[in-house]
């Protein structure tokens, strides 16, 4: 007597207990089984793979023990005695084991500061400053008159000056 028994795996995956591994549409997921003793180690054997599937966790807390003096050494790596090293860590497992820290909800202060956002802007500086500089020009155009009468005062006085001195020499 053979029956099956459908699963909620999200694989498209059907096992069976003969060693062989089916694909099947999602929408049913199958074990085929040939008795009751096969069909009861069928039945456990898919809840042990289900519960470890669904239980496991990255062990964040022991890699974050075991690797903490690594991490605060530096992200890619340090100078020791004049030559660089790199991290006792890779890349890959430093971001994962970052990322189930913080989605534990916890802190990572392994992270370098954040530089200072660029203030320089790119393009041509007349470009940028063009407007400004037409808006100082019509500023200083309503002070032309004062500022030519200023002047032809002062070269005035200066003139007055020149034969005054000039008028006391002779």
């Amino acid at each position: 007597m053979v029956t099956s028994q459908t699963c909620g795996f999200q694989s498209g995956f059907s096992f069976s207990l003969h060693g062989s591994i089916h694909r099947s549409p999602p929408s049913s997921y199958s074990v085929t089984v040939r008795d009751s003793r096969t069909k009861k180690m069928a039945g456990n054997s898919i809840k042990s793979v289900a519960k470890s599937m669904s239980e496991f966790q990255y062990p964040w807390r022991d890699k974050l023990v075991k690797y903490k003096d690594e991490l605060s050494k530096g992200v890619w790596g340090y100078w020791h005695l004049g030559a660089w090293k790199p991290l006792g860590i890779s890349a890959r497992r430093r971001a994962r084991l970052r990322k189930e820290v913080l989605l534990a909800g916890q802190d990572w202060p392994f992270d370098p500061e954040r530089k200072e956002m660029r203030t320089k802007r790119k393009g041509h500086k007349c470009d940028r400053i063009s407007a400004e500089k037409r808006a100082n020009t019509e500023e200083l155009m309503k002070k032309m008159p004062q500022m030519l009468a200023d002047y032809r005062k002062k070269k005035w006085e200066k003139k007055m000056n020149e034969e005054d001195a000039a008028a006391k020499k002779v």
